[in-house]
């Protein structure tokens, strides 16, 4: 009798865990959206291994949820990122395409104005108040991993799928106009050098 029950507790130590516990050490770092909501990103960091079991986890805004279908690529997850988005990003930024993009009918994600995102698998919540969120579709809102929102702050957007790769899915209106401005500036300065040179 005592070694089947050393048996059984031996094959319990053994049996795998569900996938919650594969999946639950992701930190949401940085929310992003544009003006009207069609290009918006969530990202999410750890720095623990074993953590790609993904498959019917799921990341909830106060207004939609979406469902992973999918695992991560590796079981090397430790310092890895992610990106949650919707389609216009991934059309945006071809050069770090998402590793999970919403439906068409889920965009917008989240709320441009008062949001929690919500990922039961961490668990992690990451809220935000009116006029918090930037929207310049150059910031975005970050947090350090583990810290929660002690170190909350916005910052530029840089976007990083699992594979490393980033890009900044719009620039800002006043980003564009500052370069255009530039840009006429260093012309007239050029057309004057030629006229004092003739």
């Amino acid at each position: 009798m005592r070694s089947r029950l050393s048996i059984f507790a031996l094959a319990l130590l053994l049996a795998p865990t569900s996938a919650k516990a594969f999946f639950h050490l992701w930190d949401i770092v940085e929310v992003y959206s544009n003006a009207d909501g069609s290009v918006q990103y969530i990202e999410f960091f750890t720095n623990a291994n074993f953590e790609e079991q993904a498959t019917g986890q799921t990341l909830q805004s106060n207004a939609r949820t979406f469902t992973f279908p999918s695992d991560l690529p590796t079981t090397a997850t430790a310092n890895h990122r992610f990106l949650v988005a919707t389609p216009a990003y991934a059309a945006r930024c071809p050069a770090a395409l998402p590793d999970y993009t919403v439906a068409a009918a889920q965009v917008p994600f989240h709320s441009l104005v008062a949001d929690t995102l919500t990922f039961p698998a961490g668990p992690d919540t990451f809220s935000w108040s009116s006029g918090a969120l930037p929207t310049n579709g150059y910031h975005a809102l970050h947090e350090d991993f583990g810290n929660g929102t002690i170190n909350r702050r916005i910052e530029a957007n840089s976007p990083t799928n699992f594979a490393g790769q980033t890009c900044l899915p719009e620039p800002s209106g006043w980003l564009m106009l500052v370069a255009g401005v530039a840009g006429v500036l260093a012309l007239d300065r050029g057309s004057r050098r030629r006229v004092h040179s003739l």
